[in-house]
């Protein structure tokens, strides 16, 4: 059995991937191709949820492509796409106990994200099913301005949310397609996610305020999320 976790991020920072996700393409291909050549009897891939319409953005297209180049492969698979992460959240955190938590207009997209536990564990439950496509999600809904004062509050810090002009981002962008490419990418992301709807069948238990509450914020801020999956692979 192969289980790929790598996928291409999108980030701020100029430490993340900047190909527009062509390197995590091409190492999930060369490892597809390998496992097909050595008999490898199940291949399982956790990546984003997204619907057909998200593909206009690199980051989702890339994503889109390596998963029909599993189910067209003729490998048995289990296919896990989930909503955003809960620690994926910390990097907002963060930037909440700077003052720069940050919502585009009104903030009003709604999400579902997921405990990294709850994907794992629902990842491990169906890896003996065969030919297996999943989406899950977490089991509250958000929108993008009450998800940004939860994390405020638990920042404990004084600052507000602030709210972005939603013409700031996408007036800038011609100029940055020209001018720097991997930054409009990102913009370009950032600007999407947060004005559309990121729901999908719920299927995590693990709350949001549970995670930011006790044991797991504080476990699993300092650890790789590859270690929880190892763990519920070996038990």
């Amino acid at each position: 059995m192969v289980i790929s976790l790598l996928g291409n991020r999108i980030s701020h920072s100029f430490n993340m991937d900047q190909t527009g996700g062509m390197d995590f393409f091409e190492a999930n291909d060369f490892i597809l191709r390998q496992s097909i050549q050595y008999k490898v009897k199940k291949f399982g891939v956790v990546s984003p949820f997204h619907e057909k319409g998200f593909l206009k953005q690199s980051y989702f297209k890339s994503h889109e492509e390596f998963k029909n180049l599993v189910i067209n492969s003729g490998i048995n698979y289990t296919i896990l796409n989930s909503t955003l992460l809960f620690s994926s959240l910390t990097r907002q955190l963060k930037l909440a106990k700077k003052g720069k938590n940050i919502v585009i207009g009104g903030g009003l997209a709604r999400l579902n994200p997921i405990f990294d536990g709850d994907v794992a564990t629902i990842l491990v439950e169906n890896l003996s099913f065969d030919k297996k496509y999943i989406e899950c999600g977490g089991p509250e809904i958000f929108t993008r301005l009450e998800l940004a004062q939860k994390l405020q509050s638990f920042s404990k810090e004084e600052f507000k949310v602030r709210k972005m002009n939603p013409l700031a981002i996408p007036t800038s962008l011609p100029y940055l397609k020209i001018k720097n490419p991997i930054i409009h990418d990102r913009l370009a992301y950032f600007y999407y996610v947060n004005r559309h709807d990121f729901i999908t069948t719920s299927m995590g238990s693990v709350t949001l305020n549970e995670y930011l509450s006790n044991r797991f914020y504080e476990k699993l801020k300092s650890r790789d999320r590859m270690w929880m999956l190892q763990k519920l692979l070996v038990a």
